[in-house]
């Protein structure tokens, strides 16, 4: 009876040290503490407590856009639909001298029934802020790449002395998301 008692606590320390995981496929799998995995099967896990965090996830992807590549960018952009000359040197003059950050994040993942509320603050390397921004999923646009959407498009009225820190602070859940930015000077 001892060795029964004894088979059944460690085996069921063994299923609780295990942890589940999501492959890029969008495959379940089961981690197993000795550095294997297996496919993820209800049948066979019955008792298999899912330690996953549930709340909302969040994924961002961050891309920088510095004052040349930008105004390359807008002065083609602007040419190819025939803008005239005093509009194109307007609008190249508005281009912002640090560059831009532009937030995406999955199409699929934006909940506009009950849109998430960020704020974006962006720092230097030194931690001066730099600038701050609110922002909700409410107000993302489709971004230029299938799939994605722009969160915000934040403008860098200089440009930054070294990498940039940007802070996306989640108002519904209270958690922050740090992304280092390394900028080539």
């Amino acid at each position: 009876m001892k060795k029964i008692t004894l088979l059944l606590s460690l085996a069921l320390i063994y299923v609780s040290a295990q942890e589940m995981a999501v492959t890029a496929s969008g495959k379940q799998v089961v981690l197993r503490n000795d550095g294997g995995w297996e496919y993820y099967d209800p049948q066979r896990h019955l008792n298999f407590r899912d330690v996953r965090q549930t709340g909302p996830k969040i994924s961002i992807e961050i891309r920088y856009k510095d004052y040349q590549y930008y105004y390359d960018e807008v002065k083609m952009m602007l040419e190819a639909f025939g803008t005239s000359e005093k509009e194109l040197q307007d609008s190249l003059q508005r281009v912002p001298k640090g560059g831009i950050l532009i937030l995406q994040t999955p199409t699929v993942g934006l909940n506009l029934d009950d849109p998430r509320r960020y704020i974006y603050t962006v720092k230097s390397s030194t931690g001066q802020v730099i600038l701050q921004k609110k922002g909700s999923e409410a107000d993302a646009v489709a971004a230029d790449q299938a799939g994605l959407s722009d969160l915000a498009v934040l403008e860098l009225k200089s440009a930054p002395k070294g990498d940039i820190i940007v802070v996306v602070k989640d108002l519904t859940t209270d958690m922050d998301f740090e992304y280092t930015i390394p900028i080539r000077n």
